[in-house]
């Protein structure tokens, strides 16, 4: 039987969750949207990788994403060989995420993680993506793609006048609402 907390949400809103690895998908209760990433391997075989931290960095100047990865992901290899990959999001289907979260197993050999995959993988609709031998294949169904060149720095510099508004911060713990 599960532990009963004695918590009031009026008195209490918020409650301590213990944070862990993958803090992110492990303590939280909202789950956070994630891009399968297709890249090819050395073989020219398109793999998947999820990915739950890829988001918009510049939305007006020089359209891009931001991809947070392992470095020695199966996924940031590939890239750093090619520099492309396409984000491919699903919407969302609790019999699929099985297969999502095993995809995104560290250490697990890429052709063991794609061997019985639940997706079709498909040729990009986009001519010069089609026709890159280097560009990976996409997520059939996926309801929006990006298909991405990645640059070889980072250096990001906007052109506007704007205050450095990033800061840097460390979390050691995370607060829930209960109510």
């Amino acid at each position: 039987m599960a532990a009963v907390l004695d918590i009031n949400p009026a008195e209490d809103p918020l409650m301590p969750v213990q944070v862990r690895d993958n803090f992110y998908q492990s303590s939280a209760f909202f789950p956070m949207p994630f891009a399968l990433i297709t890249s090819k391997n050395e073989q020219g075989i398109t793999r998947i990788g999820p990915y739950s931290l890829v988001f918009p960095l510049d939305i007006c100047e020089e359209y891009s994403m931001m991809l947070v990865s392992r470095s020695s992901s199966n996924t940031a290899t590939n890239l750093r060989r090619v520099g492309k990959c396409a984000l491919n999001y699903i919407g969302f289907d609790r019999e699929l995420l099985k297969s999502v979260v095993e995809l995104g197993y560290p250490g697990v050999p890429a052709e063991e993680k794609m061997r019985d995959i639940p997706f079709e993988l498909i040729e990009s609709p986009t001519p010069a993506f089609r026709d890159d031998p280097d560009c990976p294949l996409l997520v059939k169904g996926a309801f929006q793609v990006f298909e991405c060149e990645v640059g070889g720095t980072f250096d990001y510099r906007p052109h506007r006048d704007a205050p450095r508004s990033l800061i840097e911060s460390k979390i050691d713990r995370k607060l829930v609402c209960v109510a």
